[in-house]
């Protein structure tokens, strides 16, 4: 099994950053990971981010 690359306080600490409104890359930076980790856990966890008003 590989090992884990991202502390479970630092995936803690990503998702209370989302909980309080966040945006995925912020939530990330804040907690010292990888933006794409940030996305693959709210995958995982099977939440989504998505826009409030389409991209024009």
């Amino acid at each position: 099994m590989a090992e884990k690359r991202y502390t479970d306080e630092q995936k803690d600490e990503f998702f209370r950053i989302l909980d309080r409104g966040g945006t995925v890359r912020a939530a990330a930076r804040a907690a010292g990971v990888h933006e794409n980790a940030g996305y693959n856990w709210l995958r995982k966890t099977g939440l989504t981010m998505q826009r409030a008003t389409p991209r024009i």
